[in-house]
């Protein structure tokens, strides 16, 4: 484990450079030089094995856009950067062990992520011809209605926005999942919908069908009577099994999390999680390997935790 904090130095030493030249520059244009390198690392992340690279380095990571994020407001690529962080070290390592701090990570991306919206100009002439009038804050526009949410969201034509709508999504998603015992979050149900369902419809492929997956997990918690239910949880995650060829393992993982408990099949549960254990990376492209490795330790933690659920 020594060797870890040398590894994500060695990752960040070139953006560090960038960073300084662009806090003491402040140019809009150097921010997106930056932007760009950020992708291009958090790319090369994804190919590691090794989970400890983004367990140790997002905190980091989370700082350095945070640092930019106050310095370049106007950046929505940023903003959906500290949305993707923020939600993927809180699904990947915190949720677990401590929801309450998942609750708030979740919560700072979803912000992050409604920014990111906010700085595409459909999305926000939509929403303020919608209300009637430039709200106060829509920059951090939790509180928005769900019907002029729906009308930004509708505005939105460009598949490069995807990323947006799914992280906010996403990150909307995970804070109602750890809120669902609290009737009031519930109202937020139709917003988190609108936002998966235009990624869907844009881009169902997008995150290896992370869209299509929203919605296998989504329908298993929903019964049937409401629209939801064993056979729609089920056709979303095949869905999604074909998008990747059943090579992300997350969605196996999720699977067996949700719909496996759901109707009490515990071998179904236990030969889904150990075939994700003992597949070998090499059996998945490079760039799904870090996602699967995390999707790995999760399935070891479902096991360890069978009897909780039958």
């Amino acid at each position: 484990m020594r060797g870890v904090p040398g590894r994500i130095g060695a990752i960040m030493k070139p953006q560090t450079a960038a960073l300084s030249l662009c806090l003491l520059l402040g140019s809009t244009g150097c921010a997106g030089i930056l932007v760009n390198n950020l992708k291009s690392a958090s790319a090369v992340a994804q190919r590691t094995a090794d989970p400890m690279l983004l367990k140790y380095g997002a905190p980091g990571n989370i700082l350095l856009f945070e640092t930019l994020a106050d310095r370049f407001a106007d950046n929505g690529d940023l903003m959906m950067l500290l949305a993707q962080t923020y939600c993927s070290y809180a699904m990947g390592f915190v949720e677990e062990e401590d929801p309450e701090r998942a609750i708030l990570m979740y919560d700072r991306g979803r912000t992050f992520g409604l920014r990111s919206l906010w700085l595409y100009r459909p999305f926000r002439k939509a929403v303020i011809a919608a209300a009637g009038q430039k709200p106060k804050d829509l920059a951090g526009a939790v509180e928005l209605s769900a019907q002029h949410l729906e009308k930004g969201v509708e505005a939105i034509k460009d598949k490069d926005v995807v990323d947006r709508l799914f992280w906010t999504g996403n990150c909307w998603g995970g804070w109602l999942n750890l809120n669902k015992r609290d009737p009031l979050a519930l109202f937020d149900i139709p917003k988190v919908l609108s936002l998966m369902t235009k990624v869907v419809e844009l881009d169902q492929t997008y995150f290896y069908g992370g869209g299509l997956i929203f919605f296998g997990v989504y329908n298993a918690g929903l019964p049937s009577i409401a629209g939801g239910g064993v056979d729609k949880s089920k056709d979303w995650f095949e869905k999604a099994f074909k998008v990747t060829d059943g090579k992300l393992l997350l969605a196996k993982v999720l699977y067996a999390e949700h719909l496996a408990t759901l109707i009490k099949d515990e071998d179904l549960f236990v030969r889904t999680l150990t075939e994700v254990i003992e597949t070998p990376p090499e059996a998945a492209p490079a760039d799904l390997r870090l996602a699967n490795e995390i999707a790995k330790l999760k399935a070891k933690r479902l096991l360890a935790r069978k009897d909780e659920f039958f």
